[in-house]
């Protein structure tokens, strides 16, 4: 993946507090339709476990405000 879209992708990701897990919510209509392999919340779950924080759950949602919405809520 080229640096400027691993940054845009880790800029569209949400890491919950600790208290609660850690959920990664990628967003992405091109993951979610197959067309883009999501390398980047694997990456990102590396580093949060590696940092203390096992990763709970990774949700990939559409590139829809409701969709981030529902699962920033979920979160």
């Amino acid at each position: 993946m080229h640096a400027q879209a691993r940054a845009r992708a880790l800029q569209s990701q949400h890491v919950s507090t600790p208290e609660h897990g850690t959920v990664i919510i990628a967003v992405g209509d091109e993951v979610l339709g197959g067309f883009t392999l999501d390398t980047n919340s694997h990456w990102l779950a590396a580093r949060v476990r590696e940092a203390g924080f096992p990763t709970q759950r990774i949700e990939v949602v559409a590139d829809r405000s409701d969709a981030i919405v529902e699962a920033v809520q979920r979160a």
